[in-house]
């Protein structure tokens, strides 16, 4: 896998290939157009494996869902949500279940990269490694290492594509009993980590620490912060989320291709899938809260142990509740999938598509390849204020549609509060 130009990770040919060979199309996530992860999701967790199994149309098979967070402060404070899934990895190692955890790390690489899969062994370093990571990463390195060691017990935590693959190389099966998932409702390539310590002040070149979230004190734990450091260590400019990350998110700008081509919100191949909890009743808790979809009944009996030994605060929640957290991402992968690939499989068909939906995603993909084009072309060398002026005939138009689509939600959700005259003449 190489770092492109336009911040994509691509793969390029290393050596020869057999004719007719298929090795790297049947492990790709996307080598069939659409990524749907409900037929690993059914072989795995559902042909009469587990008679406790239960579905939903969004979040697939799965025993339960649960939300909670580690009781230790510093722990808390450290995780990206509420501690959940460091807390596992240190409890596989600590347990003995598995020899080494493969988790994403800053690590700059020769070609660019700023991230990548690393093999830990100590619990302690799990911890340093936690927090969320917006950029794409190679895995095929810890792969090969997986490979090379054959009596070693692994477990490997990524983003649901990620999952999807691991899940489709049989000869590492074995070695890794334990994978991980993150929710997820797109990625944007490293141009928008670019992007961010340009904004910060900070140089990619000069960079020593990149967090993605940092929790805020006094606001809501949704506004976590961007903050990087150089290497005399100094801080950089810190960026709320809800100002430009999140707009370069809703607006599509450097987002991965393969994001848009992507049904998986709950990565639905993993054992367990950690995700904050975006519920009302969490939303002002600035020390944030996890929640996990269980699959696997070792998993859960390792929250059960935790939270009978203090070490978690955990309580089951209702699986259409927590699936009610990722309402947003759950519309644009699963429903409105078919905006973007007339092939894919149908779910929620009851649900219509609106004419500002057609006319947003359209927009969004101009936005992403133009977007790219930006930053390489002229925000690389004249910075984010430049890019904006390059960007200004999509971003206006992008905030009117958002705006509109936000009334259109508002009121859909009045109407479906005003009973129609039937349950009126009823009544």
């Amino acid at each position: 896998m190489e770092l492109t130009g336009g911040g994509d990770l691509r793969p390029v040919l290393a050596g020869r290939c057999l004719p007719g060979c298929r090795a790297c199309l049947n492990v790709c996530s996307f080598s069939n157009g659409v990524y749907d992860p409900r037929p690993i999701n059914e072989r795995l967790y559902h042909d009469g494996r587990e008679q406790a199994m239960k579905f939903h149309e969004n979040i697939g098979w799965h025993l339960a869902c649960a939300v909670g967070h580690v009781r230790s402060g510093s722990d808390r404070a450290a995780a990206a949500s509420g501690g959940l899934a460091t807390w596992c990895l240190q409890r596989l190692l600590k347990e003995r279940l598995v020899d080494r955890v493969a988790v994403v790390k800053f690590a700059p690489a020769r070609n660019g990269a700023l991230f990548r899969f690393v093999a830990i062994e100590d619990p302690a370093e799990v911890a340093k490694a936690s927090g969320s990571v917006y950029c794409p990463v190679d895995l095929s390195d810890v792969i090969r290492e997986v490979l090379s060691k054959r009596d070693t017990r692994w477990a490997l935590i990524g983003v649901p594509c990620v999952c999807g693959a691991v899940r489709q190389l049989r000869n590492v099966q074995a070695r890794v009993p334990y994978l991980f998932g993150l929710a997820c409702g797109m990625y944007q390539n490293s141009l928008y980590t670019e992007f961010l310590l340009a904004k910060s002040g900070v140089r990619k070149d000069d960079v020593s620490r990149i967090t993605y979230r940092k929790k805020p004190e006094t606001q809501p734990v949704s506004n976590y912060v961007f903050q990087a450091r150089d290497r005399l260590g100094r801080q950089g400019r810190a960026i709320q989320y809800r100002g430009v990350p999140h707009f370069l998110g809703r607006h599509a700008h450097f987002r991965l291709d393969a994001c848009n081509y992507c049904m998986d919100v709950f990565a639905e191949s993993a054992d367990a899938t950690f995700m904050d909890a975006w519920l009302p009743e969490y939303a002002n808790d600035t020390r944030g809260t996890s929640l996990v979809v269980l699959r696997s009944r070792v998993v859960q009996d390792l929250l059960d142990a935790g939270r009978a030994e203090g070490a978690l605060a955990l309580r089951e929640i209702d699986s259409r509740h927590a699936a009610s957290s990722q309402a947003t991402h759950v519309r644009r992968k699963q429903e409105l999938i078919r905006l973007r690939c007339k092939s894919a499989p149908v779910r929620n068909s009851g649900n219509s598509v609106s004419f500002l939906e057609r006319l947003d995603w359209k927009l969004q993909r101009r936005t992403q390849r133009a977007s790219r084009r930006a930053w390489t072309a002229i925000g690389r060398r004249f910075g984010p204020d430049a890019y904006w002026i390059v960007m200004l005939p999509l971003v206006v138009p992008g905030i009117v549609i958002a705006q509109c689509l936000r009334v259109q939600s508002r009121l859909a959700r009045l109407l479906r509060c005003i009973p129609s005259p039937a349950v009126i003449k009823s009544r």
